[in-house]
């Protein structure tokens, strides 16, 4: 399955593409899939604060 990772702060171009071994879910657990995510202008504005 493919996953973004991040590896530090910066611009949305820092996020990288990975191909994943999919989870296994124990009895306790749940496996929710997402089909799309999204990151604010608010965060981005956030992580650039911490990084300076």
């Amino acid at each position: 399955m493919k996953a973004m990772a991040i590896a530090n702060f910066g611009e949305p171009e820092v996020f990288t593409e990975l191909e994943v071994e999919k989870p296994i879910p124990n009895n306790n657990e749940v496996l929710v899939k997402s089909q799309l995510s999204a990151q604010l202008l608010g965060c981005i504005k956030w992580q650039k604060r911490i990084k300076s």
